[in-house]
This record gives C-alpha cells, sequence and structure tokens, in this order.
C-alpha cells in the first residue's frame, strides 16, 4: 500500500483528482465517511445520495482490497469517457497508468458539460425575475451579468442563494455593474479595479470558480466616433487587454466574457453598409478586440456557427427584435487551454421575447472539463 504523498506523486500527470487517500480493509460506510466533500460535484453541488452510495461501495470494495484510492472529478488520462447517463460508470474503469502505479482510479460522477452564461440584464432590479426564471431552466454553472444598475448594498444576494448562487459583485448606482454567479460554488480571488485604470464606473470584475478564472467586461459604448467617451472607450480597452494578458498568463484556463460593446465582424450586424465605421462597428475598435482576441483567446460563438444574421444585442425601437435588426456585442471569450473543451456555444433568443426583457439576451458556452 502507497503511503500518501507517494502515491500523490505517481499520480502526476495522470489527471485531475479530488484527492488521494491510503486505505486498508473498510466497509462502504467507513470509505465514504473518510472522504469530507464526496458528496458534491465539481462545483460543489450535492450528488444523488444513490449515486453516493454507489461511489462509496466502490471505494469500499478496493479499500478492501489494500489498494490505494484516487477519485477524480473527471475522466482521466486511458479511462474510459464518462456517460452522463450512467452517473457512476466512472468508477469501475482502471487507466492503465494508474493501476501501474498500485492505484484505483473512480471518478465523482459526472454531471455533463458545465455551462458558462453572459448576459447584460439591463437592471438586475427589473430583471431579477427572469434571470431566475431563466438560470431554473437551463441550470448554468456560471453566469456573469452586465448592467446590473445596483449599489452593492442592495445587491440580490439572498434570492441568488434561494436559487443556487453564489455571487461575486461590484456596482454603483443607476449605471454599469457586473457580477458572476457559481451555482453552489463561492467565486474567489475577486478583482475589480486593474493596474494603471482609475475608473469610477463599474465595468471590471474577475474572479476563480473551480479551475476555471473569469474576467467580466462592460465595455464601454464610445457614443460617438470622434467623441472624447470614444477615445476614452479605446485607452480603456487598451489598459483590459494588459490586464488579460497578465491574467492569461497566471491562469490558462480563463474565460474572458461580457458584452463588449463592439461586433466583431459584419456578419455580426444586421445591416454593415448602415453601420460601417459607426460606433461599436467602427475599425479602430474592431483593433483593439482583435489585440485582445490576439492573446490566445478564441470568439466561442464562431467555433460553432459561422453563418451571418446571428445577434444577441436588438434596440427597442422599430420592432428591431421582430426583424432581427440586431448586433451579436455579447462574447465569451476562451483561452487556448481551454478550446479543445468547447462543446456548444449559442444564443438563447428566448428571455429577449419574455414580458419586461432586457434589450440583451443570452450568450452561452458548454465546456466539458
Amino acid at each position: 500500500m502507497l503511503a500518501r504523498d507517494e502515491a500523490t506523486e505517481r499520480l502526476a500527470g495522470i489527471g485531475p483528482f479530488h484527492d488521494v487517500h491510503p486505505c486498508g480493509r473498510s466497509d462502504s460506510a467507513k470509505a465514504v465517511g473518510q472522504w469530507g466533500t464526496l458528496g458534491e460535484d465539481r462545483l460543489g453541488q450535492p450528488l444523488a445520495q444513490a449515486d453516493l452510495r454507489a461511489l462509496g461501495r466502490a471505494i469500499g470494495e478496493h479499500c478492501a482490497a489494500g489498494q490505494t484510492v484516487a477519485v477524480g472529478y473527471a475522466p482521466v488520462a486511458g479511462a474510459q469517457r464518462l456517460d452522463p447517463s450512467s452517473p457512476v460508470a466512472g468508477t469501475t474503469h482502471v487507466p492503465p497508468t494508474a493501476a501501474a502505479a498500485g492505484v484505483w482510479t473512480g471518478a465523482i460522477p459526472y454531471n455533463g458539460p458545465m455551462k458558462i452564461a453572459s448576459w447584460n440584464v439591463n437592471s438586475l432590479k427589473v430583471r431579477l425575475p427572469q434571470l431566475t426564471q431563466w438560470m431554473g431552466e437551463t441550470r448554468p454553472d456560471i453566469v456573469a451579468l452586465q448592467e446590473t444598475k445596483l449599489e452593492d448594498a442592495k445587491f440580490p444576494v439572498d434570492e441568488l442563494a434561494a436559487a443556487g448562487y453564489r455571487a461575486v459583485f461590484s456596482g454603483q448606482k443607476t449605471y454599469n455593474g457586473v457580477a458572476i454567479l457559481a451555482r453552489g460554488h463561492a467565486p474567489s480571488d475577486v478583482v475589480t479595479d486593474i493596474p494603471g485604470l482609475d475608473d469610477p464606473q463599474r465595468r471590471i470584475l474577475a474572479a476563480t470558480v473551480g479551475d476555471l478564472r473569469v474576467i467580466d467586461l462592460y465595455v464601454v459604448n464610445g457614443k460617438a466616433v470622434g467623441d472624447p467617451k470614444y477615445d476614452y472607450k479605446l485607452d480603456w480597452l487598451a489598459k483590459v487587454r494588459e490586464f488579460i494578458a497578465r491574467e492569461h498568463e497566471r491562469h490558462p484556463n480563463l474565460v474572458v466574457l461580457g458584452d463588449f460593446n463592439i461586433a466583431p465582424e459584419d456578419r455580426d450586424v444586421h445591416d454593415p453598409a448602415a453601420w460601417r465605421d459607426s460606433v461599436l462597428c467602427s475599425v479602430p475598435e474592431r483593433a483593439a478586440l482583435e489585440a485582445i482576441t490576439g492573446l490566445g483567446l478564441h470568439d466561442s460563438f464562431r467555433l460553432f456557427e459561422q453563418d451571418a444574421g446571428h445577434h444577441s444585442w436588438w434596440d427597442y425601437r422599430q420592432a428591431a427584435f421582430r426583424r432581427n435588426l440586431g448586433l451579436r456585442i455579447d462574447l465569451i471569450l476562451l483561452g487556448d487551454a481551454l478550446k479543445g473543451t468547447a462543446r456548444a456555444a449559442a444564443i438563447d433568443r428566448v428571455p429577449r421575447g419574455w414580458e419586461r426583457p432586457s434589450d440583451h439576451t443570452p450568450v452561452t458556452l458548454d465546456l466539458d472539463i
């Protein structure tokens, strides 16, 4: 039987493990008791008792055989991919590399891809019912919000906790405001102000959720090309790019998302000729966005969908939503390290058709991590 430190060392490079535990003879009840947080999934959500009991039985069997047990949050190298329809299937797979190290490897029940979302709610006070309804129906793991328009003291912490979400936020009265919500997991290592940018407007929020570093942005609108606010937007983007570059170096599993107030290409605009050289679509703004993606970030939506006609924002006027006269300005960018884990990206148009909607609609990304 391996000592814990030796087992951990031998397992290096095999996979992401919850913990390593050397145990001798044990029944399943004792085995489960020896794992403090084994009853949670990768984001801290409670597991079904039947799944936990099945995993406990498997742990007990291998403990009884005198093997060291390692339990991972996800399939590990050499193991058969876990089937979400059979949550405990991974508990019987023994990767050859782990077996060679004298270690039995199980897996905490796999709950399918992680869903990440971004939504400019255009007043969280007004849109809280829509937000909680949408989260209840779609069950995203992480939600980044923009334009919360709430002072921190008035942020609906309790209401969101009742919906199953922990929140960090940076807000102000009437304008701006950003927040990151995580289902059953408290975001940590929070940043609200970045070096070199003295800005009282609450537009930036970074936090760690599980293995991901998440940066939520509500980019300056710019008002009009040539306006002082437009020049400020370009300077703001340059300073934010520097911050993102540093964060990406520290956190390869990086997601940058939010309302960018920039349509990346003409295919993201309902009428490119009408919007050409206008704010949100001008060449300098697009170049600033390209400077950010040039850091090794990818527009997740364009990993899956290449056609024009997909928008995330529509003006309230001129029946713009019904006529699909919109722009795609809400983006989820992911770093090189995560690109291979992307499984789907979408624009959920449904909430835009609800009563009292935001002028934006949620955008989502599914990651298999």
